[in-house]
C-alpha cells in the first residue's frame, strides 16, 4: 500500500470508531533510556491535584497516578520516571525542587519479566 493509502484507510477506520488512536510504541531501553523507576510520593491531600499536574507536565514520566488506599498509609502519587542521560536521582531532585514535597519512595526497575499492551474484551 502506498502512504496515502494507509492514512486514508486509518482515517476511515477512526471515523467508523473501529480505532480510538493510533501511535507508536517506543523500545525505550534501545532508545537509550536504560534506567527507569517508580517514585512513590508522600502528598498532602490538599496538593494533590496540583502536585499531580506537575508531575504529568514532566516529559520524563510517562505514568502519574493517585493512589488508594495510599501505600503505607503514606504515599498517595505514583509517578513512572524514565531516564535517558540524566540520572533518575537528577530527575527527581527537579520534581523535589517544583512541588517541594521531599517525601518520596524510590523503587528502580531491575528486571522486566513481562511487557505487553492491554487488551480489551467486552
Amino acid at each position: 500500500m502506498s502512504e496515502t493509502e494507509i492514512l486514508t484507510t486509518i482515517r476511515t477506520l477512526r471515523e467508523k470508531g473501529y480505532i480510538r488512536k493510533f501511535g507508536a510504541v517506543l523500545r525505550h531501553q534501545k532508545a537509550g533510556y536504560t534506567e527507569n523507576a517508580l517514585v512513590l510520593w508522600a502528598v498532602p491531600e490538599q496538593r494533590i491535584r496540583e502536585t499531580g499536574n506537575v508531575f504529568a507536565r514532566l516529559s520524563f514520566i510517562s505514568h502519574c497516578y493517585e493512589r488508594k488506599p495510599a501505600f503505607m498509609n503514606r504515599y498517595n502519587i505514583f509517578t513512572m520516571l524514565h531516564a535517558g542521560g540524566r540520572s533518575i536521582s537528577s530527575l527527581i531532585k527537579d520534581m523535589v525542587h517544583l512541588t517541594g514535597h521531599k517525601d518520596y519512595l524510590i523503587l528502580k526497575s531491575v528486571k522486566e519479566f513481562k511487557k505487553t499492551s492491554p487488551e480489551y474484551f467486552r
